[in-house]
């Protein structure tokens, strides 16, 4: 069962039992394993300055990465992508690939056919760079593509 359904189920029982303590505690231990199994996966990318996580969470992956303002301040970017943003990324990598030129395919050539922005003016474009980015990171971290730095990308 889901954690949305457990979670469901749940509210409906409160409504019209009574639960004793022990019952509740229960519950609520097997609605937070389901929870961290299901919804709250994390990963590690080991990349370039820092760590990201990433977390999925229903339909959308939140990705977090720290910056450092300075030498004491470090702030956390938050990008919200949606799990069909990263498909549709997966399958123009995968159009691409079969009409490749060279050994590789260019992280820009990606972007361009994502966005429908041209190459030269979407680098301007830091949030939707950086989002991008974050997509190529993510098929990385699943295993499906090769992402090096230059922007390479190799098919998996």
């Amino acid at each position: 069962m889901s954690f949305e359904n457990m979670l469901r189920a749940f509210v409906r029982r409160t409504k019209t039992i009574d639960l004793g303590r022990h019952e509740l505690e229960q519950i609520a231990n097997n609605l937070l394993n389901e929870y961290n199994k299901e919804r709250k996966i994390l990963l590690e990318i080991k990349r370039g300055k820092g760590t990201l996580i990433i977390d999925y969470v229903g339909d959308t992956i939140i990705t977090q990465k720290p910056q450092k303002d300075n030498e004491e301040n470090i702030r956390w970017v938050t990008i919200k992508i949606k799990i069909a943003e990263v498909e549709k990324m997966y399958e123009i990598i995968k159009y691409l690939w079969k009409n490749k030129k060279e050994d590789h395919i260019k992280s820009t050539d990606c972007y361009e056919k994502f966005t429908g922005i041209p190459k030269s003016i979407f680098q301007s474009r830091r949030r939707e760079h950086n989002k991008l980015n974050r997509i190529l990171q993510i098929l990385q971290k699943e295993g499906a593509i090769e992402y090096k730095k230059r922007g390479q990308i190799y098919l998996k």
